[in-house]
């Protein structure tokens, strides 16, 4: 029997990203580790030869992120990133099991990688992967020589405003920079991202083979049109798995999000866990869909 996918999650990883070239800027000089369009390049073996600053575990991932060694001894001499300084955040998946020494983890296939570069300079002005004192690209793990970033605010900065404070970098959450640094306060407060419709029905284009947005129009998937404050696996014409079927969540803005992010652990046993694991990585783009879905009725 074919498998069947639930309406929001099969468009998941089709419509992570929608790529559109960043402006080229004539008056920036050229850049070592920048390309002339204001992409970053994703540094090769830096794995093996830079400083593990440290790992954050976030729903199930391994964020990992690598700075140079001269990049690092600035730093801790300074108290501040030196301009050209650059960070990789690798970002894995998991796997689990049991071991000698007990329940453990340990990272699989990378899902993406961010890449930064500090700018004191104010370099590529016209490019929207330039702005707030770095420079940003992304690339995902299947695809590490295409940059997908479209836009630093809605890609990357939207899940750096708690560390604000310093620099846009999580400095109390690497062992190697937090030595003598001033910890990110805590935010008793959660970062609202907005999402943008328009945005969000462009990233919908490409998942417009498996999802319709009419009604009782069931594909490959069934119908997006009234999902949203709809009970999961609840169309009565569609035949979904048994696991969305007898979920009692509600597709509001919470569990949408959350079911995009990590759509194989968020309902354990629905079908497009299996065949579309990898999720939305972008948070701006995430509450882009779901503004984009709210408008579906």
């Amino acid at each position: 029997m074919r498998k069947r996918f639930f309406g929001t999650s099969a468009f998941l990883v089709a419509c992570s990203v929608i790529t559109v070239s960043a402006q080229a800027s004539s008056d920036s000089p050229a850049t070592p580790g920048a390309k002339s369009n204001g992409e970053l390049e994703l540094p090769t073996n830096y794995a093996e030869t830079w400083s593990h600053a440290g790992t954050v575990f976030v729903g199930g991932d391994l964020h990992n992120t690598y700075i140079k060694q001269e990049d690092l001894s600035y730093y801790k001499q300074h108290g501040k990133f030196r301009d050209g300084t650059v960070l990789v955040k690798e970002i894995r998946g998991s796997k689990s099991g049991t071991l000698t020494t007990g329940d453990a983890r340990w990272g699989s296939d990378v899902k993406t990688w961010f890449v930064m570069m500090k700018d004191e300079k104010g370099r590529f002005q016209k490019s929207g992967l330039w702005g707030n004192g770095w420079g940003w690209s992304q690339y995902n793990g299947d695809n590490p020589q295409k940059q997908i970033a479209t836009d630093y605010k809605k890609n990357c900065l939207v899940c750096h405003i708690p560390a604000k404070d310093t620099d846009w970098v999580y400095i109390n959450k690497y062992p190697l920079l937090a030595l003598d640094a001033k910890p990110v306060a805590e935010n008793s407060q959660k970062v609202i991202i907005e999402g943008d419709a328009k945005t969000g029905k462009a990233l919908f284009n490409s998942c417009q083979g498996c999802h319709s947005v009419q009604p009782s129009d069931n594909g490959v998937g069934p119908s997006l049109f009234g999902v949203y404050g709809r009970k999961a696996g609840s169309l009565s014409d569609y035949d979904y798995s048994g696991a969305m079927k007898n979920s009692t969540v509600i597709w509001n803005d919470s569990s949408l999000d959350k079911h995009l992010a990590d759509p194989k652990g968020f309902i354990p046993g629905n079908y497009m866990g299996d065949s579309f694991p990898k999720g939305v990585v972008g948070a701006g783009d995430r509450a882009s869909l779901i503004e984009y879905l709210k408008t579906l009725k």
